[in-house]
């Protein structure tokens, strides 16, 4: 396994990113190590496809270390991550009977993880959470750095709150399951986040797509883990630094070079009403 800490310098707290094969048998040992010894439920924000994958081992997990748990199972894509869908959370969550020491585990991509952490920020005016990220987009951009958000009508996001995970748990397994198309759409991200880092994540990510990336005979988990590892590191850097996205600042390692190609990206995907373009394609596309 791999580590990556967080750090916020301006709040004088961090958390930690866990990376590798099979971590998610270590769920509930790492909730009960992020969160305070008040906790008592953990509520699970998932789509039916994921759940059907990896919700019972989660559950189970979570269960061997103490914790009631509850299922929300939201619809699968950009345009359930409406105020719609973040209702029925708010609901399902009181519905569950959720205290102020309780917390919500976001395990799937990134519209799961952006619609639970809202909710999560909002309701009791702030509950813990915890990333599960399924999806190599989420796994190397939106699990990390504390935005949580809705679409509206208006646009892509609009709607949201900088709340940071107590802790994120990376499983590189997930990854074996996930459709070509996703995978795509994750390494789009990282192409990205290497041209906008540095020379050296960049010459690493295309040499591991060279390699097979995921598939094939040149599949190694342990370089797949310590890539992500990388592209993690390279975001926790710059939102260390700058965690709010402070809008005067124009160098380069403002928060704002993390949003290169996505202007463009955020309209493509909503004049198109979210259903043309996966996040990471609309990225790439451009390019």
């Amino acid at each position: 396994m791999r580590r990556v800490r967080v750090r916020l310098r301006a709040r004088r707290a961090e958390y930690e990113i866990t990376i590798g094969s099979g971590t998610l048998a270590r769920l509930g040992e790492m909730a009960r190590r992020a969160l305070t010894p008040h906790a008592r439920r953990a509520f699970l924000v998932s789509n039916q496809k994921v759940f059907d994958l990896y919700g019972a081992r989660a559950v189970e997990s979570l269960r061997a270390h103490g914790f009631s748990t509850g299922v929300l199972l939201i619809g699968d894509g950009e345009r359930h991550k409406s105020l719609a869908t973040l209702e029925r959370a708010l609901s399902a969550f009181h519905a569950a009977g959720l205290e102020r020491g309780d917390a919500v585990v976001a395990l799937g991509g990134g519209v799961v993880g952006d619609l639970a952490g809202f909710a999560a920020s909002v309701y009791l005016r702030g509950l813990a959470f915890l990333q599960v990220p399924t999806t190599l987009l989420a796994q190397v951009d939106s699990s990390v750095g504390g935005k949580v958000a809705v679409n509206t009508n208006a646009g892509k996001n609009l709607v949201g709150a900088f709340h940071h995970p107590r802790a994120v748990l990376i499983d590189t397994d997930t990854l074996q399951t996930l459709p070509r198309r996703e995978l795509t759409a994750g390494w789009c991200e990282s192409v990205k986040q290497g041209a906008a880092g540095d020379r050296a994540l960049f010459d690493a990510t295309c040499n591991f797509l060279r390699g097979g990336a995921t598939r094939g005979a040149a599949y190694s988990p342990e370089k797949l883990a310590q890539l992500i590892a990388a592209q993690v590191a390279f975001k926790a850097r710059i939102v260390a630094g700058d965690e709010r996205e402070d809008v005067s600042r124009t160098d380069g390692r403002s928060r704002r070079i993390l949003n290169f190609g996505h202007t463009t990206a955020h309209a493509l995907e909503a004049v198109t009403r979210y259903r043309r373009f996966r996040h990471g394609e609309a990225v790439g596309h451009q390019r």
